[in-house]
């Protein structure tokens, strides 16, 4: 493998959560208390579809960022979870595309007006969609979780980043289980700088 490919499989893994947490943040800007969805749509477009052209830039760099997890593990303690943890991100990711697809359509639905709502209330109201779309995604972050617990248990980290690892996911998790949005996403993107120790590791791994 060239040193080309192997930057661009291993930096994927710190740059999916930087592009994922700055996403969400954008994200976080289309916000508008008092109106509703549709009409934020339609006063928030270009912030809407540049925020998800982000998070799908980041659900795309999030498959080869599991694969350089498991390597990182691969033969060490903890190898099994990494495993698990993998077969949960890899499939909910291709899912988390799927969604932020069905997302880019929505500013049409809402410049088309009432006529085209029932499209967008059909997408939730049909089980298989709904399930699939905005519910199997959800287990990425516990799969990805999984692998990082698993790289603890590798041993194969400096006890500093595996510290900026547990503190930035309890943030996310604590600020989603809070309803603190903006704690989550911050700590989601300040993820991917302290995944860069273990991608400089993976680097020197892959290299001999």
């Amino acid at each position: 493998m060239s040193k080309l490919i192997r930057l661009i499989w291993i930096g994927s893994l710190p740059l999916s959560f930087v592009t994922a947490g700055a996403g969400m943040l954008w994200l976080s800007t289309t916000l508008d208390p008092g109106v509703d969805f549709y009409q934020r749509l339609i006063n928030h477009r270009d912030a809407w579809v540049g925020s998800h052209i982000v998070l799908m830039i980041s659900a795309i760099l999030l498959i080869p960022a599991a694969i350089a997890l498991w390597t990182a593990v691969e033969g060490r303690r903890g190898t099994t979870l990494a495993g698990i943890g993998m077969l949960l991100a890899i499939p909910a990711t291709v899912f988390l595309a799927g969604q932020y697809a069905i997302d880019f359509v929505m500013p049409l639905v809402a410049a088309a007006g009432e006529p085209a709502y029932p499209v967008h209330k059909a997408l939730f109201s049909t089980a298989h969609i709904k399930t699939m779309f905005y519910g199997v995604p959800d287990l990425g972050p516990l799969g990805l979780l999984l692998m990082s617990v698993a790289l603890a248990l590798s041993g194969s980290q400096r006890p500093a980043t595996l510290v900026a690892l547990a503190v930035l996911w309890i943030g996310v998790i604590g600020g989603n289980i809070l309803q603190q949005p903006l704690v989550a996403r911050s700590c989601l993107l300040l993820l991917g700088f302290a995944y860069i120790p273990v991608a400089r590791h993976l680097m020197k791994a892959t290299s001999d």
